[in-house]
């Protein structure tokens, strides 16, 4: 009997060696430099006071000769984290992380789909707790206990390649690995039950959670309630260090990230790989954003249970010091740029094992004087600068050969500043997506200030050719999350839909599918300040009649920019940043709150 356990252990470890060859090849992870040290001081009375630092020289990761693969290799690491907690004082706890530089490369069947470059990096959290630690009554009626998260990220340099591709096949990526690794955890769970009655979980239960988890992952798409829970768990609970518990309906509870950089460059191929003819590369000089979010209880009235509260700011700026002095008449360089760049007849990208540097010199190596002739000076010294920007750029080598990309600019932004505000009102009950008159109100306002002209290409080409871009990638993106299938669309519900009959062609299916993402917020947007001077890019550099920035978004697909771009704010940015602030207090709350009420709580979900 031992002996016939030991071979069928013996098979399923075989077994999974040979799926890991497949799915990840030959996958090797080096680490060299480690180093740690802490510090601990614990006393009877759940006195703590924990200091701990962590860190490596060099870290990598290679994968090769399997469907998922690539590299990440990463330079001087450290973190260090701080924890004090002492009874009926307010705790703090601190993290943070430095980076020297990292560079990561995604393969999938044997083709890169993404490349980055991350440089300098430094993150750090930290909470602040400011609650009552004594009787309320005594305390003004105006008071509120308050639990906020901080962060803040600031980089070097960061660097992204992407192709239409990359979203499409991240999913993918994404899918094997959950596959991969759940059939290994239910291998393993058999593999040890021929040795004793070990419980494991079927396989068609573990399809059921990941179909239930997918259909949640749905919904929180749809509504983006982050904050109902984290009020439901963290307020009245029962904190161990306090004596009496947080008060149920005095809590407010949020946060503010802060990202910051020196450069910022994001270059979109424009076909299904990195080997395409030409690109789309977006350029920030000095980007900032600052997020604050804040969460309450509120009872509206005729209501006899509470409504989530939410207020979100959003400000992101172009240059450190946004609001610079120029000389009178003088055109300040541009803070951000977008250009497209084709590459020549004769160029080809980096062949065999080129290293994620090379492709990055490949992509940004542009040749782009259009820009130096917009500004008022004279010919020596436009020519003198051209000079010295094309030696400057012209970076990309290969074989002794430098690149010598054709580039033009479609945009080109000065120094400026975005302030975006929106007010959430959640019901305490999810609504319906069959209900059209149950979405719920997002009040927003977008205020924008310019310190010079937005340049825009004369060339209607170069609008299309970034508004094909941007509509490409959001199809694939759509495609991969919404497999196209028939299906009957609940009313007020937006999903992809595809409508044909048998005897319509491939392309007229193709056509007949409308890819949009669920989203059952209603925007209303009461301030809109989105009025900057616009100067079109002439070969001459001499000022052109103007044309209006409604044309301009138009042009690139914002028919109605005042709700879609709001609204693309709010999904792109600041909903991310909400989750991650709603997640990091609720687990925040969850490890603080007292062990015999969690195991209360606990009994009671299961």
């Amino acid at each position: 009997m031992g002996n016939t356990c030991r071979v069928c252990y013996q098979l399923e470890a075989i077994k999974r060696s040979n799926e890991m060859s497949n799915v990840m090849g030959n996958t090797t992870w080096t680490t060299s430099g480690l180093k740690s040290q802490g510090r601990l001081s614990v006393g009877s009375n759940r006195d703590r006071e924990i200091s701990m630092s962590v860190g490596l020289g060099r870290s990598q990761l290679d994968s090769k000769g399997g469907v998922v693969g690539g590299t990440i290799d990463v330079n001087a690491l450290e973190m260090v984290a701080h924890i004090s907690e002492h009874p009926n004082q307010q705790p703090s706890h601190k993290i943070q992380i430095t980076m020297g530089s990292t560079e990561a490369r995604v393969d999938y069947m044997g083709s890169s789909i993404l490349m980055g470059i991350f440089s300098n990096a430094d993150l750090k959290l930290q909470d602040e707790w400011k609650v009552n630690l004594y009787n309320t009554l005594d305390s003004s009626i105006t008071d509120k206990s308050e639990i906020f998260v901080h962060g803040d990220l600031k980089w070097d340099i960061f660097q992204v390649m992407i192709s239409r591709s990359t979203t499409p096949d991240l999913i993918k990526i994404g899918m094997k690995l959950q596959e991969f690794f759940t059939q290994q955890f239910d291998t393993s769970k058999r593999a040890l039950s021929t040795w004793g009655p070990v419980p494991y979980l079927p396989p068609k239960t573990m399809t059921s959670n990941l179909e239930k988890s997918s259909q949640e992952q749905l919904l929180d798409a749809a509504h983006h309630r982050h904050w109902p829970g984290v009020l439901k768990v963290v307020s009245g609970c029962h904190i161990s260090l306090f004596q009496i518990p947080l008060p149920e309906d005095g809590m407010q509870f949020g946060g503010s990230m802060s990202l910051h950089g020196n450069h910022m460059t994001l270059a979109c191929f424009h076909g299904p790989n990195f080997r395409s003819k030409s690109w789309a590369l977006f350029h920030l000089e000095e980007p900032n954003i600052a997020f604050w979010t804040e969460a309450q209880k509120i009872w509206e009235d005729g209501s006899s249970d509470h409504s989530t509260y939410i207020v979100q700011t959003l400000d992101f700026h172009l240059g450190h010091n946004t609001m610079v002095t120029k000389p009178c008449g003088a055109l300040e360089s541009p803070m951000a740029t977008i250009t497209k760049i084709t590459r020549r007849r004769h160029e080809n990208p980096p062949h065999g094992v080129a290293s994620v540097k090379e492709w990055f010199n490949y992509v940004t190596a542009t040749r782009n004087e259009e820009l130096n002739l917009l500004r008022n000076v004279d010919a020596n010294n436009t020519e003198n600068s051209t000079t010295v920007k094309n030696s400057s750029l012209l970076s990309g080598f290969r074989g002794g050969s430098s690149y010598n990309h054709e580039t033009e600019t479609i945009f080109a932004l000065p120094r400026m500043q975005l302030d975006f505000k929106s007010i959430h009102v959640q019901e305490p009950q999810e609504p319906s997506l069959q209900d059209a008159s149950l979405k719920p109100k997002v009040e927003c306002s977008v205020v924008t200030e310019f310190t010079d002209h937005i340049c825009v290409t004369m060339d209607a080409e170069l609008i299309m050719f970034l508004h094909d871009l941007v509509s490409a990638y959001l199809k694939e993106k759509e495609k991969a999350i919404f497999p196209p299938r028939i299906l009957s669309t609940r009313p007020g519900q937006k999903s992809p839909i595809i409508i044909h009959d048998d005897n319509s062609s491939d392309k007229d299916r193709e056509d007949s599918i409308t890819y949009t993402t669920v989203d059952w917020r209603d925007f209303m947007c009461n301030t809109w300040h989105l009025e900057p001077t616009l100067r079109l890019i002439s070969w001459t550099g001499r000022k052109i009649d103007p044309v209006g920035v409604d044309y301009i978004l138009q042009k690139l697909g914002f028919h109605h920019a005042r709700t879609t771009i709001p609204k693309w704010l709010q999904r792109g940015v600041m909903d991310p940043l909400d989750k991650v602030l709603s997640v990091l207090i609720k687990k925040l709350g969850t490890a603080l709150q007292d062990e015999k009420e969690k195991k209360g709580k606990d009994k009671e979900e299961h």
